[in-house]
């Protein structure tokens, strides 16, 4: 038993396509059951069974992609699939991984998150191994059974010497890699996989002396006959390298980046402008156009200067999204190395990510990996279901077409209408839940069906059913707290996203787009009250923070309203403090109104020039006169009433004071420079008005050279 054990740990020990052990590959065959591929040893198809073939797959068959590519007789039976734990199961193994890989781009017939087939899930949900039937001229009437997860698709799996009748190693090899484009979904020949494979091999390095590597080393890339080219561009984003598939190494590699996707937004600018059906004038919008014909240009030079190694180049990694492929392929008035339609091309087959250099090793390094597992055999029944579900397979009517399942037109009128109720102002959450309560029935039925949805609505006014795919979310979004808790009571699910796949990280919950915080409190409370349950829900899927009691949420609620209150007493206040100094600026303006009124109207009886009257004065005149009446009234000797001067009075008042007060000491200033005064220099005369003066005893200069001179010219020295 121990030996058997060693034998079966070393066979599990993965290693490179390009290194088969010989023992091995003599004894490899491709199963028709582990790979659903036809048993005819014909090299080519007949022409009729391609038309047959091509025919059926244009016809739009139901497929389940969530579950390995499941194919359906009817939409009825997907809609019954749809609703079975097994797909629910296999939803959630794809949203998690989406959620791990946000930018892989899997392709049609890759399902790398590995669903579970319909013999994992038993009654009491324990996970058992997938079952596959297998072809009995080939396995002995064997199935083999992989514990764990379903065997991918998007591989060949070999089987080699059996050695044990209970479990079989198998070896899984990238179907891209091995059969040409255009035979994939059609016909695939064992005997052409298997030479093709023995094509890969690479015979054991040969011994040489130190000069002939130094040789070697000289001629550099001449001297290397196994070169494989990669090429990947995705958002503005291109690295290509090539690589020396013999030891592994990448003898040139390039990358280069460019602004040319639209942010927060997706898609490239030339996308957007064919589907606007003009071309954009912004400044952001002409960056992106000019970067996209840059980056083109950038690569096809660098093509250019690649073509001796990609000539020699035995095959072709592309990962090119399908719109830029007639570009990166095909430049007008160029003569590219590479065409699309090159033999030698082939698509990475599994996820990648951003290109760049350290992803491009990744997958290389993934897709040249032979994938080894281990199955169980078990003995096939003729009545097994399973068998006819494997001939059903085998009869080549398989579909690369996904039909998203159909939903009931009855539901999608329920909830538009419902939909419509909650954005109604005028209805209250009791008249909404009094009416889906009298609806009870159609509306579980509604929320049951994984088809009906506000997502599937193409026209709806009012509701943007891209952002409110759910009636929770509508009412989350119309602050609708009373009604929140009725919908999560009758199944409605917050784990739901407006994006794509609905549980997909991208888009936003019920609980982020509520409208307030009573709304989001709701969600809390709710979940306080409700996590303990079974069949729970998971509260961090659906965004919601850390729960909160009801005491907790009212007790909020009141200290918001009275600091609302508050806010609101003391904005009364500072109305009522600003209405009086209002007034009170009101009536300080019409008493001087009224003070200035009286001045010129005694202005206008009085006609003799001397004595109080003020008739012939000049503007300067009379403002001066009209601002000594206001002043003697101030000072309680003018004959009408004392009252105070407003603010601006007193300060005009004070202005003129200092003005007359200036032009008095300006008359008294000295016209000679040995006096001195306090209007200029006292040497020079220098009007002082803006400096400070240098003084020494009552003398007062404008520069200390004025002051050395005065004190020279008057016998006085400076100490």
């Amino acid at each position: 038993m121990s030996g058997g054990r060693k034998s079966n740990d070393r066979a599990l020990v993965k290693f490179s396509i390009f290194h088969f052990p010989p023992a091995l590959l003599d004894s490899l065959h491709l199963s028709a059951s582990l790979n659903h591929v036809s048993s005819s040893k014909d090299a080519e198809p007949a022409l009729a069974n391609v038309t047959q073939t091509m025919a059926s797959v244009r016809i739009a068959q139901p497929t389940c992609h969530t579950c390995g590519g499941e194919q359906f007789d009817s939409v009825d039976l997907q809609r019954v699939h749809a609703k079975s734990t097994r797909h629910k199961r296999n939803f959630e193994r794809k949203a998690e991984w989406r959620k791990k890989n946000p930018e892989a781009q899997p392709a049609l017939d890759e399902y790398p998150w590995m669903p579970l087939s319909s013999d994992d899930i038993e009654d009491d949900g324990v996970e058992a191994g997938d079952v596959s039937s297998d072809d009995e001229e080939d396995d002995g009437g064997l199935v083999a059974v992989k514990g764990g997860s379903k065997l991918s698709t998007g591989m060949l799996w070999f089987v080699g010497q059996v050695e044990d009748a209970e479990r079989v190693t198998v070896y899984g090899v990238h179907r891209r890699l091995l059969v040409p484009k255009g035979v994939h979904g059609i016909h695939i020949d064992g005997d052409q996989v298997l030479a093709e494979l023995r094509r890969l091999q690479l015979a054991p390095p040969a011994q040489r002396t130190m000069a002939e590597l130094k040789q070697q080393k000289k001629e550099g890339l001449s001297a290397s006959r196994h070169l494989w080219g990669f090429v990947a561009l995705n958002g503005g984003h291109f690295a290509g390298a090539i690589i020396d598939r013999a030891t592994g190494e990448f003898v040139a590699h390039k990358t280069f980046v460019r602004y040319t996707t639209r942010r927060k937004q997706g898609g490239s600018q030339s996308r957007q402008d064919n589907a606007m059906g003009y071309a954009a004038n912004s400044a952001g919008a002409q960056i992106r156009r000019y970067n996209e014909a840059k980056l083109m240009d950038e690569i096809h030079a660098l093509m250019g200067d690649w073509r001796q190694w990609l000539d020699k180049c035995e095959c072709l990694l592309v990962r090119v999204p399908k719109p830029n492929r007639q570009n990166f392929f095909a430049p007008s008035g160029a003569s590219f190395p590479v065409r699309w339609s090159d033999e030698r091309i082939r698509e990475v087959p599994v996820p990648m990510a951003r290109p760049s250099l350290a992803e491009l090793r990744r997958v290389y390094a993934d897709i040249t990996t032979v994938s080894v597992a281990s199955v169980r055999m078990v003995q096939s029944k003729q009545e097994d279901p399973v068998e006819e579900v494997v001939e059903e397979d085998e009869s080549g009517e398989e579909s690369d077409c996904t039909l998203e399942p159909e939903p009931r037109p009855d539901l999608l009128a329920f909830l538009h209408h419902v939909a419509k109720m909650i954005l109604d102002p005028a209805m209250t959450d009791d008249e909404i839940v009094a009416y889906l309560c009298d609806h009870l029935e159609q509306f579980l039925d509604a929320l049951s069906d994984p088809a009906v949805g506000l997502r599937y609505l193409t026209t709806m006014n009012g509701v943007q059913a891209h952002r409110t795919p759910t009636l929770l979310h509508v009412a989350a979004l119309c602050g609708r707290s009373e009604l929140v808790p009725f919908l999560l009571d009758n199944g409605e699910d917050p784990t739901v996203t407006s994006g794509h796949p609905p549980l997909f990280a991208g888009g936003v919950t019920a609980y982020e787009v509520a409208k307030d915080r009573r709304t989001r409190d709701v969600f809390r409370v709710y979940r306080s009250e409700h996590e303990g349950e079974i069949d729970g829900i998971e509260w961090h899927r659906a965004r919601v923070p850390l729960p909160i009691t009801r005491a907790e949420m009212e007790e909020r609620e009141e200290r918001e309203r009275q600091k609302k209150r508050r806010e609101k007493e003391r904005k009364k206040e500072k109305e009522k403090e600003r209405r009086a100094e209002r007034e009170r600026e009101r009536v300080a303006a019409e008493a001087d109104d009224e003070a200035m009124e009286r001045a010129m109207a005694a202005n206008r009886e009085t006609h003799s020039v001397g004595g109080n009257g003020m008739k012939g004065l000049t503007d300067a005149q009379l403002r001066a006169r009209v601002l000594d009446m206001a002043y003697a009234s101030a000072a309680g000797s003018w004959n009408k009433g004392e009252r105070p001067l407003s603010p601006n009075s007193q300060r005009a008042v004070e202005r003129e004071l200092r003005f007359q007060a200036a032009q008095k000491r300006m008359q008294k200033t000295p016209t000679t420079g040995s006096t001195g005064g306090a209007g200029g220099c006292t040497h020079c005369n220098r009007p002082l008005h803006g400096l400070v003066p240098f003084e020494q005893f009552d003398w007062q200069c404008c520069s200390l050279q004025c002051l050395h001179g005065h004190q020279a010219l008057y016998g006085t020295q400076q100490k």
